[in-house]
């Protein structure tokens, strides 16, 4: 935390009983960037990081993240997030800035040719 400089934590958990999952799943389904790192400590359950790296031929691909993974998305890095058809994750989100720490939308459309 301290060598990141990373300030404040949460937990997210979201499965198939939570109120708002479509609204939720919409916020995390469609391509954006962050300005800061996007860090994350799988609990429990699993989804699908998507990631588009225009630099190789706008290469897409997919990082499966379960229980115990730790992922470290850099700033601006375009991505997305996949709770697939039967949602169950936990996950402790780390922050520099929580207050900051916002979707930027790319509205590529991209996303919506990778699914889960």
């Amino acid at each position: 935390m301290v060598k990141g400089g990373y300030q404040t934590v949460d937990v997210i958990r979201v499965d198939g009983d939570t109120p708002n999952l479509e609204e939720i799943r919409g916020k995390f389904i469609r391509e954006h960037t962050h300005s800061e790192d996007e860090v994350r400590v799988f609990v429990e359950g699993q989804g699908l990081f998507w990631f588009h790296v225009q630099r190789h031929n706008d290469e897409v691909f997919a990082l499966l993240c379960e229980q115990g993974d730790l992922i470290s998305v850099p700033a601006n890095t375009k991505h997305w997030f996949d709770l697939g058809d039967s949602p169950k994750v936990c996950a402790i989100r780390i922050f520099t800035n929580q207050a900051s720490w916002v979707p930027h939308y790319t509205n590529s459309g991209i996303d919506q040719r990778y699914r889960w």
